[in-house]
């Protein structure tokens, strides 16, 4: 009996023994495998990072985009108040035109030509012409003042502007 009981308890640590093997190497995939969840967590946390990242610079290239088409409006929306308008042979200027969006609330008034072209808002002020002078129109735009003389003109104001759609010279 003694014998058998020897084998018994033999048995029985080797049955735990193996168990014991069993149960690390089920333990050693375990932790393999958890490794491996980790590191394709961690690639995916990056990943979605670089897209944060992307979406936000999307983001402030869209608001900066919206802000230039606003501006782009605006201006287009300005240029669509005036006309051109010749007021002597070759010389141009824009005109305000009568009607549209606060055209009542502006003085009838001619913009410098050449400095709204180049996107300068430029109001031409009109200097009567004097004794043996030609009146003038002066640009008074800081970097460049210049003027636009208009011969045989003695008026102590511009010229009446021409309705929006006419083109050339004032008769």
């Amino acid at each position: 009996m003694i014998e058998i009981t020897g084998a018994l308890t033999a048995a029985r640590a080797l049955a735990e023994l193996a168990k014991v093997a069993i149960d690390a190497r089920d333990d050693a995939k375990a932790k393999g495998a958890i490794a491996d969840l980790q590191s394709k967590l961690f690639d995916a946390t990056s990943a979605a990072l670089a897209m944060a990242e992307k979406a936000s610079a999307l983001q402030t290239a869209l608001s900066e985009a919206q802000r230039e088409k606003g501006e782009i409006e605006a201006k287009l929306s300005d240029r669509a108040s005036y006309a051109l308008h010749e007021i002597r042979p070759g010389a141009f200027v824009y005109a305000a035109k009568a009607g549209g969006d606060g055209a009542a609330d502006r003085p009838a008034h001619y913009l410098c030509q050449p400095c709204y072209d180049k996107g300068i808002k430029a109001i031409l002020r009109f200097a009567p012409a004097r004794p043996g002078a030609n009146a003038l129109y002066l640009c008074p735009e800081g970097g460049n003042p210049h003027a636009l003389a208009v011969p045989g003109t003695s008026l102590p104001h511009p010229p009446p502007i021409r309705s929006a759609g006419t083109f050339g010279r004032q008769s």
